[in-house]
């Protein structure tokens, strides 16, 4: 299958990417939350496991790079050009994508803290890799530590409500 991204304004110029991954888009695929088993165990079960695991690595790569490409192409748009309506509707749908973005970046946060990744790097905590690496301040890296700690999988309704 294919991914994609469009994004049109609404008098003709369209924006549009797509990118085979091997995968489908995540409002194409079945329910993979956790690996289908085939009813044997051993070997079976194992190579099922782990080709989940791989298609999903898979997928989270090829969306990132989709992405990528996307937000090249809708910042070399002619803002200029588009109607009012579509300006504010643009800006909205931006705003409601980037808090998307900043939920799967707490997901990301979180996952990297949970193996210790900070540590494994020589930096005394998460925090401190964070700031060190994304260059911003103490208080807001232990922010995001500390709310990627509470995106617990356990707790769905909590990242939903942040999503």
């Amino acid at each position: 299958m294919t991914a994609g991204f469009g994004f049109g304004f609404g008098f003709g110029i369209e924006i549009g990417i797509g990118i085979g991954i091997g995968t489908e888009w995540p409002q194409q695929r079945e329910d993979r939350s956790r690996p289908r088993h085939l009813g044997g165990t051993g070997v079976a079960q194992k190579f099922e496991e782990v080709s989940y695991l791989i298609d999903s690595v898979t997928f989270v790569d090829g969306a990132l790079a989709v992405l990528d490409r996307a937000v090249v192409e809708c910042r070399s748009a002619p803002l200029w050009a588009l109607p009012q309506s579509t300006l504010v509707d643009s800006l909205d749908h931006v705003h409601a994508l980037i808090e998307q973005m900043t939920a799967i970046e707490l997901e990301l946060i979180r996952e990297v803290d949970g193996r210790a990744i900070a540590a494994e790097q020589g930096a005394t905590s998460t925090v401190a890799w964070l700031r060190d690496r994304h260059r911003i301040s103490p208080q807001a890296a232990s922010r995001q530590v500390k709310l990627a700690a509470a995106l617990h999988p356990d707790l769905p309704a909590t990242a939903d409500a942040l999503a």
